[in-house]
């Protein structure tokens, strides 16, 4: 009884999270965010807001 009570509860929190939810993900056809970085070559900076070619940014974390 106790193990369908605590599933119960978990699916209603679960629920009512998703519908509170605010998404802030860029949409479809959004235009691109002003981000610039720097060149690993040669340090200069990158608009990345007006790529002239495909490009992938990896985010990594090394803790």
């Amino acid at each position: 009884m106790f193990k369908i009570l605590l599933i119960t509860l978990a699916v209603t929190l679960s629920v009512h999270a998703q519908r509170n939810r605010v998404d802030n993900a860029p949409k479809v056809g959004d235009a691109i965010p002003k981000v610039s970085a720097h060149a690993k070559e040669d340090f200069k900076k990158v608009d990345l807001s007006a790529p002239t070619k495909p490009t992938v940014l990896i985010f990594g974390s090394h803790t």
